[in-house]
């Protein structure tokens, strides 16, 4: 995590610290979150229970109302690296499946195929990358294209 004074150095701030904010940002805590319109409220994520390093994170995304990927909760999975946040987190779809140009067919989420491109800084965060997946789960060849693997999981 990275803070850049006016005519300053940059300043790195600890992994574990850029975590906690993050993790008090997905639960709610003081009222913030990262998540931002129009996809506030449609993203749910926190950190795995089991994960006193923050590493594991899991939630839903739901789709576009009105569309048939609007009708799911897309369950998925988040991993930091020790490199984080200056490597993305890994991305995983669980269940249902979900046809997008950027999932494979284990549910892996390929950065580099996102639509509109999305390019990770270290001053990203989780929230980040789950706002670019949703805005592809949002496209209506996705809503098309998932429609027949409704009930499928990973």
């Amino acid at each position: 995590f990275v803070v850049s004074m006016q005519g300053a150095e940059e300043i790195v701030i600890p992994r574990s610290f850029k975590l906690l904010a993050e993790y008090d940002a997905s639960i709610g805590k003081e009222g913030k979150s990262y998540i931002l319109p129009p996809h506030e409220g449609l993203i749910q994520y926190g950190a795995n229970d089991d994960n006193p390093d923050l590493i594991d994170w899991e939630g839903v995304i739901i789709g576009p109302q009105g569309k048939h990927t609007g009708e799911f909760l897309y369950q998925f999975h988040v991993t930091t690296s020790l490199d984080y946040p200056a490597q993305p987190p890994e991305m995983r779809f669980i269940a249902p499946k979900i046809q997008m140009d950027c999932v494979n067919d284990q549910g892996r989420v390929d950065l580099s195929r996102v639509d509109p491109p999305f390019v990770w800084n270290r001053q990203m965060n989780v929230a980040d990358l789950l706002m670019a997946v949703r805005a592809n789960v949002c496209q209506d060849r996705v809503a098309r294209a998932s429609h027949s693997l409704a009930g499928t999981s990973y």
